[in-house]
């Protein structure tokens, strides 16, 4: 029963899950490292309240499930002056949450966390750390990532198409949010 005001006091959800790490590696000579790894995860899902005190209705939040792969590979070269590192990775997630903005029937503006679909995330991955005597180094890390959505069938318009009057858009193939798909950084060291 919903209270007067204010929350519904019957809402619940549950969630349970098993996730793990398989990880190989094998030593090609002492200074060479390959490994493949598999890993699962899970987030719970819930409820927001926020948005069940306006809609009683509103679904609870499904949980976000991931999968991913990586296999790289570490190197210590000319004496351990330059250390490599190089990996190439995908991971799945499914029922991506994430708080939207809506508009609801009555023209009220809220904002509130839900599922949004399933994004694909998959790239490569390095890091090169270089001595060079004296207490000099340098290291060079980066990262390309292309993270997509690959089922997202009714996202919010973003204010560029909403202006048009377009409430909501299937984004399926678009870009995922706050996954830049350059990433480099560069950091000098003195020892």
């Amino acid at each position: 029963t919903a209270a007067t005001a204010g929350y519904l006091l019957n809402a619940s959800t549950s969630n349970d899950n098993l996730s793990g790490t398989v990880s190989l590696s094998y030593k090609v000579t002492p200074d060479f490292t390959a490994y493949a790894t598999y890993a699962t995860g899970f987030q719970a899902g819930g409820l927001d309240l926020n948005n069940r005190s306006l809609d009683p209705s509103a679904p609870a939040i499904a949980p976000t499930k991931t999968s991913s792969y990586e296999i790289g590979a570490k190197a210590n070269l000319f004496n351990r002056r330059l250390l490599l590192n190089l990996a190439a990775y995908q991971e799945k997630l499914e029922g991506f949450q994430t708080t939207i903005s809506f508009t609801l029937p009555n023209g009220t503006i809220q904002r509130g966390a839900t599922n949004v679909g399933d994004i694909r995330a998959r790239g490569i991955e390095w890091g090169i750390k270089a001595d060079f005597g004296s207490g000099l180094g340098l290291t060079f890390d980066g990262n390309y990532n292309d993270a997509i959505y690959t089922r997202a069938p009714s996202l919010p318009a973003p204010p560029e198409l909403a202006y048009n009057g377009s409430a909501n858009i299937d984004a399926k193939a678009q870009r995922a949010p706050y996954a830049p798909k350059w990433a480099l950084s560069a950091t000098p060291t003195f020892d």
